[in-house]
């Protein structure tokens, strides 16, 4: 599993223009050449920690912000953790109803300028798991760098940890403050994992989102977000022309990305308001 997720998965970091501040949050997994998905919370924690104090928590509809830059760090060899992959992320668009956002990349280094993508990628699982069903998480947890404040050059170590589990619950309407369809899984996440994929059977099958911390520092189960979300195609409108609104989406319309029974799936979506206005789905199965 490990070969299997190496080439699909990154790390994302964020440096503000001044390069005072630095910051590695999340993790991050291709579904396409130059298109991927992370958690949306890993996008927004990146704007929090980067852009000046009075626009924390402000985020804005734009796919890309002046006031700091994505990148994005990849182990392109799982036998080899000194090789690897420089990305920079020119588009990052969340999702209104759940923990996702697509991301654009493009090389920033020789290795990613001859990066061999997967061929194929890995289906997309749009429903959970069936309770029981053995899945894999995978990410970059808890890496850690040396940034001097006003400098460029970042020393950041940073190696993908796979984690193996089961899925124990589905949510389809959230759960406590984590208002988005989810399942829960037996094993783990860290810090650094949010918005890297889970696997079931070698197909992607959610994203890790969540694993709250119990008293005295351990981990209890931990929380993932569905895909089929992706389906209902409402999202932040961008500013950015190399970023459609929905790339996932259009790729599966062209047959680009493979999600079995995507069209039936997105049929039985209804998508409602909250008295406090905020969108929500549902999937009627």
């Amino acid at each position: 599993m490990f070969q299997f997720a190496t080439p699909l998965t990154f790390g994302i970091t964020g440096m503000s223009h001044d390069k005072q501040v630095y910051s590695a949050l999340g993790s991050g997994f291709f579904v396409a050449p130059f298109t991927a998905i992370t958690a949306a919370h890993v996008v927004r924690g990146l704007w929090d920690l980067l852009e000046m104090p009075w626009r924390q928590g402000q985020y804005p509809k734009h796919t890309v912000e002046g006031a700091f830059e994505l990148a994005a760090v990849q182990q392109v060899d799982p036998n080899n953790s000194y090789l690897t992959a420089h990305w920079k992320i020119t588009g990052a668009t969340p999702l209104d109803y759940t923990d996702m956002a697509f991301l654009n990349l493009v090389p920033n280094d020789v290795v990613s300028n001859s990066f061999l993508w997967p061929k194929p990628f890995p289906e997309l699982e749009l429903i959970p798991p069936d309770l029981g069903s053995k899945i894999w998480s995978f990410g970059y947890a808890e890496a850690a760098y040396k940034h001097t404040a006003g400098e460029a050059v970042v020393e950041i170590e940073a190696q993908p940890k796979l984690m193996e589990g089961q899925v124990t619950g589905h949510y389809p309407h959230g759960r406590g403050t984590w208002m988005f369809p989810q399942f829960a899984v037996s094993c783990p996440f860290e810090p650094g994992m949010s918005g890297g994929p889970l696997v079931h059977e070698e197909r992607v099958c959610g994203i890790v989102s969540y694993g709250p911390e119990l008293e005295g520092g351990a981990r209890g189960l931990s929380f993932a977000a569905a895909l089929w979300p992706l389906l209902a195609s409402e999202v932040n409108s961008g500013v950015d022309p190399r970023v459609a609104p929905n790339p996932v989406l259009e790729m599966l319309a062209t047959g680009a990305i493979a999600g079995p029974r995507w069209k039936h799936i997105q049929s039985l979506i209804t998508a409602g308001k909250t008295e406090s206005g905020k969108t929500i789905i549902e999937l009627h199965m």
